[in-house]
């Protein structure tokens, strides 16, 4: 999955795709070997060689990978309509995976057709391997998600995961010993009745649908809960797997030879769908439970995992848990018979499987834009009720049930449609919840590709755009600079630039500053395309973008437009957000390379530099990749956030064009040249210095996707800061001819006030800040900067003074 989006990027459309892709292969993998292993002799050999070939063809796909690129471009480019992107990426995803994922689908019925030798052994058997193969799931997904590809990377990873399979392979032919017989013993239980057999075959379909459906809503309301890093996912995955392998092991404790399997099935379909619903009207609550646990998360390392775990323990625990009791009780009760219990184990799987694609399909396309999570969770609860009660019905012959449980069922469905829609909004914990703040909603949308939210502060009238539980932008003084400097910086070095690219349109504020100037064409990339509607409440700060004739607004992933387009620019900013936050893929060599492959002779890069979150280690990562590719590059600081610029040569700005620049863009905050100048911390021989001896973020090695606990200590920013300082260049080396040097010393002097009260501001030390900004603006009272900071202050903590 991650291999191939740095392919076919991130975007929910190519993620969907490449796991229906996945999952079909498993089901028809299921449906068709399932029926080859009741045929065969020798079984041991064909598990072996079922083994080998996952290896061999996951080795194959190593080959392949390496030129997916060139060949997705050829037919990208040769056959490119609106809907010709999907059917490439289809045909391309089923090339590479369904081989092994085919393989991957037989191994169920296989063991269990190898297992069980006994007709009383079926329910058991089929158990005791559904769990273990769960449990193999969660050392799986942990150790890969948590360990492995940090301290190893992809590559290494994969060639781990071929060689066990190998192994695994090698193993099963050489110390499994001789084929088992089935004993030639009279049936014990009755051959199943075709109604009870067509019943549990669309029980098999239905739960695959709506299980999937379910998780789909869950990803979507932890994702506004929680952080979206990879740490995060692989806890939430490991939750439900371990629900999955405990109800698999509880199945087979308790429930492998009941006589009243039936009555099972209606009970555990009927508690997840009422846990469901009732988490469902709960929901917005969930995230109150980590406020207890507030000591424990000064602990990075449970700052990490404590937040995700706890709450995928609440919500989602008990439904799998009775999920993992629930498939093997279809596949129980489906297969009586020794004769034919590959192809029962493998129908149920395979249409099992075929619900999940078309649930996870319609859940992240059709529900959740149209009903919403809160809603599409209550009607997912309503349809597993329903689906126990036409179980109960059908095979008691009560249809009376039916009719009762339908009604009951409708009616909560009305009322479920006819909530208060403000009641089924999702929201950030840190909105509502910040003792200085009280927020109001002004727009909330849940899109295909993210929930986009924006808020107003009822005090302060400030705004902020989320997309999920990550803060897109908001107009606080210090979001605003870093957003307009990322476009404006690249005209002081190229002020005759005709082409821009912007990835990351965000709330329009960098696109609407490189459009004030006089490109001619201006693409701008955004992977949430549902932000563009939310641009129109900034309009006062992104000069009414969307509306500008210059913009050309593309939804999709920013570095999979540039593996696919032709086109060149002058300028290309970039403003991904944090690389811990699920943009690591934004901030590696290779994108920073194709980045450069597309801009022209005189092109320049801006990139958004975070300082928090990043070790002082990771930092100067980030730093070196970037400065690996283009060798010209300077630090540039716009407040508390750094931007770094890429020039194809020694970047040298003339104090009058800079000026100029200004000057033409007439903006309130970017309005004082001798600030602006000020801003450049480190010329190109100070970064070589400070990124000497430091690794390099790959997309083999993702560093600074797979950060550490040290990450997010809140010093990091303070330490990250102060090695800039430390190394801080002498602005005169890139800005020239300074009009008023005198002024400009003054400007750099109270430049160093200003931020030692920044960090004291970050160390919470408000007598700090107070003292170091005033000092600040006795050494440089020319700065308005100082004065707004030093008023927001004064008005906030003394607001009578």
């Amino acid at each position: 999955m991650r291999l191939l989006s740095l392919t076919f990027g991130t975007t929910t459309t190519a993620s969907a795709i490449v796991i229906a892709t996945f999952m079909a292969g498993l089901g028809l993998g299921g449906l068709y070997w399932g029926r080859v292993v009741d045929r065969i002799k020798k079984k041991t050999l064909f598990l072996s060689l079922i083994e080998f070939g996952i290896g061999l063809s996951g080795l194959l796909i190593l080959f392949i990978l390496p030129h997916l690129s060139g060949f997705y471009k050829l037919l990208y480019n040769k056959f490119h309509t609106q809907s010709m992107p999907l059917f490439i990426i289809s045909i391309s995803a089923f090339i590479i995976i369904f081989l092994p994922t085919m393989l991957m689908g037989g191994i169920l019925p296989v063991l269990v057709k190898l297992y069980v030798h006994t007709n009383n052994r079926i329910g058991p058997g089929i158990g005791i391997l559904y769990t273990t193969i769960s449990v193999g799931g969660i050392i799986g997904a942990g150790l890969t998600g948590t360990i492995l590809i940090r301290n190893l990377g992809q590559f290494q990873t994969q060639i781990l995961a071929i060689a066990i399979n190998l192994a695994m392979g090698l193993i099963t032919l050489l110390f499994l010993g001789s084929e088992s017989t089935v004993k030639n013993e009279k049936e014990i239980e009755i051959e199943i009745h075709r109604r009870d057999s067509l019943l549990l075959l669309a029980v098999a379909t239905i739960t695959g649908f709506i299980g999937l459906a379910l998780e789909i809503f869950w990803l979507r309301a932890l994702s506004i809960f929680l952080a979206n890093t990879a740490y995060t996912f692989a806890v939430v995955l490991v939750v439900y797997l371990l629900g999955i392998s405990i109800g698999g092991y509880l199945y087979t404790r308790c429930l492998s030879q009941t006589k009243r399997g039936h009555i099972w099935l209606v009970i555990t379909l009927s508690v997840i769908g009422g846990y469901v619903i009732a988490t469902a009207f709960l929901l917005n609550g969930f995230p109150d439970l980590l406020f207890p646990l507030s000591g424990l998360l000064k602990i990075a390392l449970l700052r990490i995992t404590l937040p995700g775990l706890v709450l995928a323990l609440v919500i989602m625990f008990l439904p799998a848990l009775f999920m993992g009791i629930s498939f093997p009780l279809i596949c129980r009760l489906n297969n009586r018979s020794l004769q034919t219990l590959g192809q029962g184990i493998g129908d149920i799987y395979f249409l099992n499987t075929m619900g999940s694609i078309i649930g996870s399909v319609s859940a992240g396309f059709l529900l959740i834009p149209i009903l919403g999570v809160v809603r599409g969770i209550i009607i997912i609860g309503i349809i597993y009720i329903l689906t126990a009660a036409t179980v109960y019905g059908i095979h008691n012959r009560k249809r009376w049930t039916l009719f009762i449980v339908a009604s009951g069922m409708a009616l909560t469905v009305l009322l479920s449609l006819g909530l208060n829609k403000k009641n089924t909004y999702i929201l950030p914990p840190s909105i509502f919840r910040t003792p200085a703040r009280e927020d109001r909603i002004l727009y909330y949308s849940e899109t295909s590709s993210g929930t986009v939210i924006v808020t107003e502060d009822r005090y302060t009238g400030i705004r902020a755009c989320y997309i999920n539980n990550s803060a897109v932008c908001g107009v606080t003084y210090d979001a605003l600079k870093v957003v307009k400097m990322l476009g404006e910086l690249p005209f002081l070095f190229n002020p005759e630039a005709e082409t821009a690219l912007v990835i990351g349109f965000g709330i329009g504020i960098t696109s609407s500053t490189i459009a004030w100037h006089p490109v001619k064409r201006l693409d701008c990339v955004e992977i949430c395309p549902g932000v563009k509607p939310a641009a129109k409440y900034f309009a006062r700060f992104n000069r009414n973008i969307v509306h500008n004739p210059k913009v050309n607004f593309i939804a999709g992933d920013g570095r999979n437009y540039l593996l696919l387009t032709d086109k060149k620019y002058d300028i290309i900013s970039c403003d991904p957000t944090h690389p811990a936050l699920g943009c690591g893929s934004l901030y590696t060599l290779e994108f920073f390379r194709l980045c450069k492959a597309h801009l022209n002779q005189n092109g320049v890069i801006a990139q958004y530099l975070p300082l928090h979150k990043l070790s002082n280690e990771e930092f100067k990562t980030a730093v070196k990749t970037f400065a690996t590719v283009f060798p010209h590059t300077t630090i540039w600081l716009a407040h508390s956030h750094g931007i770094l610029l890429g020039t194809p040569k020694k970047v040298s700005i003339d104090f009058q064009k800079l000026k100029n620049v200004l000057f033409e863009l007439a903006d309130d905050i970017l309005n004082d040249p001798y600030l602006f100048a000020s801003s450049i911390m480190l010329d190109e021989d100070a970064v070589k210095e400070l990124t000497q001896a430091h690794p390099i973020n790959t997309d083999n090695r993702p560093y600074l996707e797979y950060f550490t606990p040290q990450s997010i200590i809140p010093e990091n920013w303070t330490t990250n800061l102060k090695s800039l300082i430390s190394l801080r260049s002498n602005p005169q080396n890139v800005i020239k001819n300074i009009e008023d040097s005198e002024k400009f010393f003054r400007y750099l002097r109270g430049q160093e006030y200003f931020l030692k009260g920044l960090i004291a501001q970050n160390r919470r030390d408000i007598k700090g800040v107070i003292h170091f900004f005033k000092k600040a603006l006795e050494v440089n009272p020319e700065n308005n900067e100082i004065e707004i900071f030093l008023h927001h202050i004064l008005s906030q903590y003394y607001p009578k003074k």
